[in-house]
């Protein structure tokens, strides 16, 4: 018997499978296709930002344990908002916001993500 494990899944999302069997070459299915429920975000991150570098596109994938009021904010080094990706309530989940605004200069750039309870960080480069 082989288990298979998909890694592919996101949080709060349903997914449907199929169980099949192998034997001598030979593969059928078993069954009816079975729906599998994932659960829910347990908390609020900033899962990722990309591409790194990037020629100018940023995008954050961030998630939030239950609906809440959030900012996802991009700034250069000395500290200025360049950007605004998301504000506003959100709902539970994982989401992704992109900003591919006016092309800031080259440099080091953070992303910040407010939440309740905290905030997360990350660097970002872009080049020309």
């Amino acid at each position: 018997m082989t288990v298979e494990y998909d890694r592919t899944t996101a949080p709060a999302r349903s997914y449907w499978y199929r169980l099949v069997a192998t034997d001598r070459g030979l593969t059928r299915a078993l069954g009816e296709p079975i729906q599998v429920e994932t659960a829910p975000p347990t908390r609020f991150a900033l899962l990722g930002t990309g591409p790194n570098p990037s020629r100018g596109l940023v995008e954050a994938t961030f998630q939030l344990a239950h609906a809440a009021e959030i900012t996802l904010e991009l700034f250069d080094a000395q500290g200025r908002r360049v950007a605004t990706l998301a504000r506003g309530t959100w709902s539970a989940g994982i989401h992704r916001a992109n900003w591919a605004g006016a092309r800031p200069a080259s440099g080091v750039y953070l992303v910040r993500y407010r939440h309740p309870g905290g905030e997360d960080l990350r660097r970002i480069a872009i080049v020309r």
